[in-house]
């Protein structure tokens, strides 16, 4: 027969001491396995016990001074911004600057060039007219001209590299220059040698006059074949520079008149080269007939 168990009896009510260590132990026992399956109780603990630099794993880097710790304004990198577009902006202004100066100074060089080799055609015209003076002052001006107008192109000429765009015209234009100013040289010493060989037949006139007033061919002829020898040399100088000049890279508007230049200074200084070796001879011939 089944045991029966009286409820009543089991169901007695009696106190319970919250005191006790059995029952703290099982709390205890309770939370930590909360802890553990749960993480309800307790925020589980980050295992990064440090900050780092975003950028790298490296520590930030700091100034010190008077051994206190300093660290760079935000500012600074906008400032060096700031200073290099300043800078720019400076370089841009004074490019311009100089751009719009050589533009003014092209203009002068050109017009000074021009009346440079004006001088030359009247001194061409004035030596054909034995007006020896006027020849002289033409190409004392001329010298003149195209020197002041290689003053005035220095910085062109010489540097090129900063019109790297425009540098064949820079250098035709220098060689233009130069080979103008050495023709007009060469124009001044051959009036020179003829101004001599003029003085020859005062020689001849002079053979019935005391001779000890009678002038010197040989110091004449002398005088006169260096004068004509420097003036060769001149004519060749110029014949260099203006033959360096290509042309094709010249403005339309002065490329036949440098054409017309080239072929002709280069015949003559041909032909005075040629029988520059002959004069010596010559003029000892007819000193001894």
């Amino acid at each position: 027969m089944a045991k029966i168990i009286d409820i009543k009896k089991s169901t007695q009510s009696s106190a319970v001491n919250l005191r006790t260590k059995s029952f703290i132990d099982y709390l205890k026992e309770k939370i930590g396995i909360l802890k553990k399956e749960k993480n309800v109780l307790y925020k589980k603990e980050t295992p990064i016990k440090e900050v780092k630099d975003l950028h790298g794993g490296k520590s930030p880097k700091y100034f010190y001074m008077k051994g206190k710790k300093f660290n760079p304004p935000k500012s600074l990198g906008n400032l060096v911004k700031i200073a290099g577009a300043g800078f720019l902006i400076i370089f841009l202004i004074n490019a311009l600057n100089v751009y719009f100066i050589g533009e003014s100074i092209k203009e002068d060089v050109s017009s000074t060039a021009s009346q440079g080799y004006n001088y030359l055609i009247d001194a061409g015209k004035s030596a054909t007219k034995i007006q020896f003076e006027n020849a002289v002052t033409s190409f004392d001006k001329a010298i003149k001209n195209f020197s002041e107008a290689e003053n005035d192109f220095w910085f062109i000429s010489k540097d090129i590299s900063f019109y790297s765009k425009f540098s064949t015209v820079g250098r035709a234009a220098s060689n233009l220059l130069e080979g103008g100013k050495h023709f007009a040289s060469a124009g001044k010493y051959f009036l020179d040698a003829m101004e001599e060989f003029n003085k020859i037949p005062i020689y001849f006139v002079s053979k019935n006059t005391d001779k000890s007033t009678q002038p010197s061919i040989t110091d004449t002829l002398g005088k006169g074949l260096d004068k004509t020898n420097l003036a060769i040399r001149e004519i060749s100088l110029s014949a260099q520079k203006i033959k360096n000049i290509d042309v094709n890279e010249l403005p339309a508007k002065v490329v036949s008149r440098v054409s017309f230049a080239k072929q002709k200074i280069q015949e003559i200084s041909s032909t005075l080269n040629a029988t520059s070796k002959y004069f010596p001879a010559y003029f000892y011939i007819s000193t001894k007939s």
